[in-house]
């Protein structure tokens, strides 16, 4: 019985674990109607891909907390409202993003670094200089820590760091910044 018991608790669990991915409502999968999504996204259907999007983030914050499709649909809403030139509704999504990020995959995690750098652009483009420049300073030692000191991530943020510096009449550091850039960007072309 205790047998029969743990066998059944053992498919249970198992069936939870892949049910979300190969479960959705009609239409297909939750991961190909992301994909449609995707598709109308990059074929220019920015309301219906808005649309696809808020329902499939519906349903991913219904998944478990470390199931990290929630952050994929976050992420293509924070695209999507840039490509709109909404970057209020883009920072607030990528705020979210970055939420799950650090509490699924650590704070010191790659793909925390992508979101601590996109949310540092956003606030620089919605003139929040202050926390702009913060995030920047932690992108760029997270990155310099996670993948080396010539490596094209830490390029990209001492490059949108130099952009921050530049807009805030900062001229001298900002030129700095930029000389870092591209001097990793020689050290690789070598």
């Amino acid at each position: 019985m205790k047998k029969t018991i743990s066998m059944l608790t053992l498919l249970i669990a198992i069936l939870a674990l892949i049910a979300p991915a190969s479960h959705g409502q009609a239409g297909g999968t939750w991961d190909s109607r992301f994909e449609k999504a995707m598709k109308d996204y990059k074929d220019g259907k920015l309301s219906a891909a808005e649309t696809q999007f808020n329902q499939l983030l519906k349903e991913a914050e219904k998944l478990p907390p470390r199931d990290l499709r929630q952050v994929r649909v976050l992420d293509a809403l924070v695209q999507l409202h840039r490509t709109l030139n909404n970057n209020a509704k883009a920072e607030a999504f990528c705020r979210r993003a970055l939420a799950i990020r650090e509490r699924v995959l650590g704070p010191e995690h790659a793909k925390t670094s992508d979101n601590i750098q996109e949310l540092a652009l956003l606030t620089r483009l919605l003139n929040k200089f202050a926390e702009s420049e913060a995030l920047y300073k932690r992108a760029i030692a997270l990155r310099e820590k996670i993948y080396g000191p010539n490596s094209i991530q830490l390029s990209q943020s001492y490059r949108g760091y130099s952009d921050l510096l530049r807009k805030m009449g900062r001229t001298a550091e900002a030129d700095q910044m930029r000389n870092k850039a591209m001097e990793i960007l020689r050290s690789r072309s070598r």
